[in-house]
Order: structure tokens, then sequence, then C-alpha cells
């Protein structure tokens, strides 16, 4: 029914939420589907009844496979020298992230926020560069390329713009 990174609209009548979102993880088992919401700024991943989710849907008071058009690099070859060296050492302390699984990550922002500080000390990031790389990758479809160049930064600005609410 959902996939992970499907952009999801929730009409005004949905009682569970409102607006344009993203989904970033799915655990139908313990009844959770976290969402972040697709707006002017990225924000952490917020945990919602999965059966809920399902409920609105099924009443019409979602719309599932929606456009959130982005205008991200899909290759290396789109990046500038400065944006791919970014890239790389955004990835320094970024991957190792993942490595501890991105379902977790989300689900469980008490590990989150300890793996954060860890790559935090041990890359000498502040805290609240890796959040926000963090929340921009799950914010823009789970994607590395969204995690350098300006124009990706402009480009979150003018993405509510296009939020149809």
């Amino acid at each position: 029914m959902l996939n992970i990174a499907e952009v999801i609209f929730a009409h005004r009548t949905c009682p569970l939420i409102s607006g344009i979102f993203r989904i970033v993880a799915i655990d139908a088992a313990s009844d959770i589907a976290a969402l972040v919401k697709l707006g002017e700024h990225p924000t952490s991943p917020f945990a919602v009844s999965w059966n809920a989710l399902v409920h609105c849907i099924e009443a019409n008071e979602i719309d599932c496979n929606q456009e959130f058009a982005l205008d991200l690099p899909t290759s290396d070859g789109e990046l500038t020298d400065a944006e791919l060296a970014e890239m790389r050492r955004v990835q320094t302390y970024f991957l190792p992230l993942l490595d501890v699984g991105l379902h977790t990550l989300v689900l469980d922002a008490r590990r989150r926020n300890e793996e954060i500080a860890n790559q935090s000390l041990k890359h000498h990031v502040h805290t609240r560069t890796i959040t926000r790389h963090f929340n921009l990758y799950l914010w823009a479809g789970m994607t590395m390329y969204a995690l350098v160049g300006e124009r990706n930064r402009q480009q979150i600005g003018r993405a509510s713009c296009r939020e149809r609410v």
C-alpha cells in the first residue's frame, strides 16, 4: 500500500495529520509509521499510528503517490568539484549513521541522538550540523545529493510554495 520515501497528502479533514509528508519508516507490527513534513524546513521524523494512517487512506482523507518535485542532482557528474568535495566530507560522518540502520535511527530518537553525538565527537562536527543533514536526507527522499550544494539549500525555501494545502 505505502512505500518508504513515498509522498502523501493529508486533507484538512484528516484527523491524524494535515499537509504533505514523506513516509520514512514503517513498522506495521508495532503500529508505527514515521513521517517528515515536507515544508519550508526539514524537521525530525515523527511517529503516527500505522493503523490510523491506513484508516485515513481508506477514508480518502489521504492521497498517496503524490509529487513533490525537487531539482536534485542524480549523479556525481551533476555536481561541481566543490559540491563533490563537500559531499565526500559530509559522507565521512554521515555514512556511519546509516550503518546503524536507517529504520532504527528514524524510529528510535534516543538511539539517533546517541549516534549523532558519537559522530559529532569523532569527527568534530556539531550535532546540529549532523542532525540537519539527517533531516535533510529524509526530507529529500533519502538521497545523498540533498546534502550538498547551495542550489539544494535555496530549494528548501521554495518547496513550501509548491505545497498544496
